[in-house]
């Protein structure tokens, strides 16, 4: 028996310490969320090593369409086992949802943490990153809390799992796939602190509460650019989720409101982002912009040109190179070939100057 994530298995195949040719029974465990995570181009690749005669089991708590075309592609007439009135909330969970408009969410949820007196709470959030930064508020406001993700190493989740079970830990703040593995029986309340993406999830998360009979409780905490997943979640349910907003007034004629999106790459009035106001759309940036207060380029642009100078050129070792501005670029500049050039334009006018001299003294002899 070979018991492996996605990543692991492909890297001991690659390594020649795993065949998969003897292969009689294979198990995909948790389907859709290896597809959430992105293991979906990684199955198809290990089921394509396997033998054409096996039996292939998949279990998961919803059904993506991804999932469904994995089953389709690589099961020959499967027999599907469902649980009876799977994809409905139950009446033992009551819901709850408060729109969080100009108001923290933070402060909403420490406030409803506070409310409590006795039992436990789940929270859920989008990101591992964010259920870190989330129970580090909460543990400066003085709430027993931990928090459970993948990138936390296994005995550590073990620990944190066991502290919560034990009713030592009041709070968990969770993503999806780590709360996977917590099952109990007393859990009071669940908060959705992020929305899940699809309604399914949703109907799996608030499930981790009201179970063996008992009542529980789901809240969903939702900013103004999650109503519209809230807007799906009641179509779904119905009138079982109440809907309040911050100060406790309840909302009966809820419609979705749409969060602002800023266009990429523009500014105010269509402008690009790095574009300086008042420039013309594709003109690039003058490059008096860059310079420090007090540069005087514009008035030496227009200064009248100097006189040739009367001066013997510099040594070959005295050669140098200087940069000076055009039209925006910058380009490299011999003085030395300027002024090879300017000797042999204006050596016809020095010859005519030593014949004048010379009429000018005989005239006065």
């Amino acid at each position: 028996m070979v018991i492996a994530t996605p990543g692991r298995l492909e890297d001991l195949q690659a390594r020649g310490a795993v065949q998969l040719q003897d292969i009689v029974h294979f198990v995909l465990d948790e389907g859709d969320q290896m597809i959430d995570l992105g293991f979906y181009p990684a199955i198809k690749r290990i089921l394509a090593t396997l033998p054409q005669t096996r039996q292939t089991v998949l279990f998961s708590a919803t059904m993506p369409a991804e999932m469904k075309k994995l089953a389709e592609s690589f099961l020959t007439d499967p027999q599907i086992v469902q649980v009876k009135n799977a994809g409905q909330t139950v009446d033992t969970v009551s819901q709850r949802a408060l729109l969080a408009q100009n108001v923290d969410k933070r402060d909403l949820l420490l406030r409803e943490l506070q409310a409590i007196e006795d039992g436990q709470v789940l929270v859920f959030v989008r990101t591992r990153m964010r259920a870190d930064q989330l129970a580090e508020w909460l543990g400066k406001q003085g709430v027993e809390v931990d928090a459970l993700h993948g990138d936390m190493r296994q005995y550590i989740r073990q620990k944190v799992i066991r502290k919560f079970k034990s009713g030592t830990l009041k709070v968990l703040v969770a993503t999806d796939v780590a709360a996977r593995g917590i099952d109990m029986s007393g859990l009071r309340l669940v908060i959705n602190f992020d929305l899940p993406e699809t309604v399914d999830t949703y109907i799996h998360r608030i499930g981790r509460t009201g179970r063996a009979g008992r009542k529980g409780e789901a809240l969903s905490i939702c900013a103004v650019v999650d109503q519209e997943k809230l807007g799906a979640i009641l179509a779904k349910v119905g009138q079982r989720l109440v809907i309040s907003d911050s100060d406790g007034n309840i909302v009966d004629d809820f419609v979705p409101e749409r969060a602002a999106r800023a266009r990429k790459g523009r500014g105010p009035r269509g402008q690009r982002a790095g574009q300086r106001v008042g420039q013309r759309s594709g003109q690039r940036p003058h490059k008096s912009a860059g310079r420090k207060p007090g540069s005087n380029e514009t008035g030496a642009r227009n200064a009248p040109p100097k006189k040739a100078s009367s001066q013997k050129p510099k040594s070959q070792s005295t050669r140098s190179h200087v940069t000076k501005p055009h039209r925006g670029k910058s380009h490299t500049v011999d003085p030395q070939k300027n002024f090879n050039k300017k000797v042999q334009t204006d050596a016809p006018a020095v010859e005519i100057d030593q014949h004048d001299k010379a009429a000018r003294r005989q005239t006065l002899t």
